[in-house]
């Protein structure tokens, strides 16, 4: 019984992971929701590992031990900001505050030619939704 005791008391201690914890937040302090945290490792042995921050703009990253990392954290309309982790890093929180870029998207125009019905060499494709208006019970009156 004592064995397993020792077992399950060293266990956390036997992980293969640690963990990053932090916060992204613009330059007056305010949390970025959804921005996007990448880790990616130096060595090629290990995977890639990210996150999207929460309403809060906390993360929560757990990375290999003994591998260096480089952690790149991305919002739109505000710069990169990277992080380099040696292979055994010590801290275990970070915060990023990124600077806005002052940059505006453009005009996006998409042009799409909706076709209710498209005709592929001897095949007729009709697109349902197009011509029905809900009220129809059967496929005769859709049809």
């Amino acid at each position: 019984m004592s064995k397993y005791l020792l077992i399950f008391f060293f266990l956390p201690f036997l992980s293969f992971f640690q963990t990053l914890t932090g916060v992204v937040q613009d330059s007056l302090g305010k949390p970025l929701q959804n921005a996007n945290v990448i880790a990616k490792p130096l060595v090629e042995k290990a995977g890639l590992k990210f996150f999207i921050t929460d309403h809060l703009g906390r993360y929560k990253l757990e990375l290999e031990k003994n591998t260096p990392y480089e952690v790149k954290v991305s919002y739109l309309g505000f710069q990169e900001e990277v992080l380099n982790l040696p292979a055994n890093f010590t801290i275990r929180e970070h915060i990023f505050k990124l600077k806005e870029t002052r940059q505006e998207l453009k005009e996006i125009v998409i042009n799409y030619d909706y076709q209710p019905v498209v005709a592929k060499k001897d095949t007729l494709i009709y697109d349902v939704k197009a011509f029905a208006n809900g009220n129809e019970r059967k496929m005769k009156e859709l049809l």
